[in-house]
């Protein structure tokens, strides 16, 4: 689906719009909001959670439509603009050109379609989170059937392409430290 946002848009921009994976729970459980950002949040509509005081975005993103529906909204959380992912960052200093970026989230959007039925946990949850807590428990039962092994291939498969593209350093084993410590 295209976004209804302006031509005007940046590769950098155009990505990010595009591609969504922080929005959609795939790449980050939550993200923690600055001070004063529940406003912006509440004029929203997003939800979030107060966990020791830190107030959290959770996601999946219900703005989230196939591509970012507040983008160019004045209004969003500073946090929207403030991670940049890997690829990101090579995107905008020209390193990566925005084809080639694209098709590396519709590869990363392809394995998480075929992870995706396998995962067990409310659909409204994260991903990441769905699918840290499925491997970690497959790896606690010290066996698996051929589905279950499909199931960690395919795991280790997104993690990689999370660390390759996104540079998500904390997916260096199977489970990923805080979101806190990966986000500037």
């Amino acid at each position: 689906m295209k976004s209804d946002l302006p031509n005007t848009l940046t590769n950098a921009n155009q990505l990010c719009v595009e591609c969504g994976l922080c929005c959609t729970g795939h790449l980050f459980t939550h993200l923690t909001l600055k001070p004063g950002e529940e406003a912006k949040a509440d004029f929203l509509g997003l939800e979030h959670s107060d966990p020791a005081a830190k107030i959290r975005l959770v996601f999946p993103c219900h703005l989230w439509n196939g591509n970012c529906s507040i983008y160019a909204h004045p209004s969003k959380p500073n946090i929207c603009d403030a991670y940049q992912c890997g690829l990101l960052k090579k995107v905008t200093a020209q390193q990566v050109d925005l084809p080639e970026a694209l098709k590396a989230v519709r590869q990363i959007k392809q394995v998480i379609s075929e992870l995706e039925p396998m995962l067990e946990g409310k659909p409204d949850q994260a991903f990441l989170k769905r699918l840290i807590d499925q491997v970690s428990s497959l790896e606690s039962s010290g066996h698996g059937n051929a589905d279950e092994l499909n199931f960690r291939l395919k795991a280790g498969v997104v993690l990689v392409l999370f660390k390759k593209y996104f540079d998500r350093r904390e997916f260096k084993a199977q489970r990923p430290v805080s979101n806190e410590e990966s986000i500037p």
